[in-house]
């Protein structure tokens, strides 16, 4: 499993709470908002295995 998926999920169940675990429909600005927030965990990812590494 990706980690960007990992930290996105977290993300959500955190901010939601049990709702942010139900599967609901989406208007197109809730997509867009959830897309971004996945690209925010994936890179704050990257940034802490870059931190590691050097």
């Amino acid at each position: 499993m990706e980690a960007h998926l990992l930290q996105a999920w977290r993300d959500e169940s955190v901010v939601g709470g049990i709702e942010g675990l139900k599967g609901k429909p989406l208007a197109l600005e809730g997509l867009r908002l959830r897309e971004a927030e996945r690209k925010i965990g994936e890179l704050m990812t990257e940034t802490e295995v870059l931190r590691a590494v050097v």
